[in-house]
């Protein structure tokens, strides 16, 4: 209406990448609502989809906006793989239980795998998060899943560093392991 346009680019982010970035759903649901052509499905440069940019960004409103108000478009977005992750794994790696939960609640698949065939459990270790790893095991991770080469556990990543993270994480997945079933008792 006012000559501006949600194509237009700055830095490689479009306005709409803008706006999910900055965690503003008026702008997300201003900008779809004038450009009917605008793609929730576009990838933005260096971060992967709107579902990626959102949790990368810290905008867990944003995501859940995008997967609630917009789940028909941005519902194949959760099981892209972007930069070598989907977004459960960006989530995973990031320590962010709150967008694990909610990604797991849309559909998205715990044990989809990288082109290393790691899962979402691995990133959680790489990412050094106990949260991330109590919350995937909590709702069915597999600790025993191996990469393509089966030679990577995700407690494989860790086990034997001298670092006092590393130790620790090693220990709670032994627990982990130990404890099973009963995991899934109790939320972590």
């Amino acid at each position: 209406k006012n000559g501006a346009s949600s194509t237009v680019t700055y830095k490689g982010f479009s306005a709409l990448a803008w706006a999910v970035s900055k965690g503003s759903t008026k702008c997300v649901d201003l900008i779809v609502r004038a450009d009917k052509k605008v793609q929730l499905t576009a990838e933005t440069p260096s971060y992967g989809n709107l579902l990626h940019l959102a949790i990368q960004s810290g905008q867990f409103t944003m995501l859940k906006h995008l997967l609630t108000v917009y789940f028909d478009k941005t519902q194949p977005l959760i099981e892209q793989s972007i930069l070598e992750r989907t977004p459960l794994m960006e989530a995973a790696y990031l320590g962010d239980t709150q967008a694990i939960h909610l990604l797991y609640k849309k559909g998205a698949a715990l044990e989809k795998t990288d082109p290393k065939g790691q899962t979402a459990l691995h990133w959680a270790v790489h990412g050094k998060s106990p949260e991330a790893i109590q919350t995937l095991v909590y709702l069915g991770a597999k600790l025993s899943a191996s990469d393509f080469q089966e030679t990577t556990r995700p407690i494989d990543l860790i086990k034997g560093k001298e670092d006092y993270t590393s130790k620790a994480l090693t220990s709670l997945l032994q627990n982990l392991e130990k404890q099973g079933a009963k995991v899934k008792e109790q939320p972590p």
